[in-house]
């Protein structure tokens, strides 16, 4: 073997770390809780006018594990977020059709948080980005006083089951996304270590 070092280096370190990332967010309790068919909930009347609500979700410690790895895919603050995997991406030796699978992930990404979802909170969150920015900057993983305002007044509502199983599904499309560019990320790692 050589002296010389790898000239791609960093890039095969910021890949093993999105992966390592993307293992810890698969292997988390968030998945087996929520990658069901019976993912949901069911609202209970039960006649004495109240309503009760029966839970097939994610419970908090799963959800507050989630976050702590979902941040790194969305924030830039560590090199991983989708968008600077894209421009690693664009700018190494691999093929295009590769180039085109990250590209596309996360065009399809942005096109799905961008979309409304299916109910409007008026005035409040009307895509999935802003359901999504509420939950982590408001809720579980921040604090700005407005998105904890309105996280505060979502989960104290009687439509708080139907917004946290919105931010659950919106979760489930974010993993989806990272799992696929792990494994494209495993090619990559590969073919740059012979380089």
């Amino acid at each position: 073997m050589s002296n010389m070092t790898n000239p791609y280096e960093r890039q095969i370190a910021t890949l093993r770390l999105f992966n390592e990332k993307a293992q810890a967010l698969h292997r988390g309790r968030f998945v087996p809780q929520v990658f069901h068919a019976r993912h949901g909930f069911t609202w209970i009347t039960p006649g004495d006018g109240t309503m009760q609500t029966e839970w097939r979700g994610a419970d908090e410690d799963a959800t507050n594990a989630l976050v702590l790895n979902l941040r790194f895919f969305l924030q830039s603050k560590d090199g991983i977020c989708l968008k600077q995997i894209g421009e690693i991406y664009e700018n190494l030796p691999v093929s295009e059709a590769d180039k085109q699978i990250v590209r596309d992930a996360r065009q399809f990404l942005n096109d799905v948080l961008d979309s409304p979802f299916q109910f409007v909170i008026k005035g409040e969150a009307n895509t999935w980005r802003e359901l999504l920015d509420v939950f982590l900057n408001g809720g579980l993983a921040h604090a700005d006083t407005r998105k904890l305002e309105l996280y505060r007044k979502w989960m104290s509502s009687d439509a708080a089951a139907m917004i946290q199983y919105q931010f659950e599904k919106i979760a489930k499309v974010i993993i989806y996304v990272v799992c696929q560019l792990k494994f494209v990320n495993d090619r990559t790692i590969e073919a740059l270590k012979a380089a």
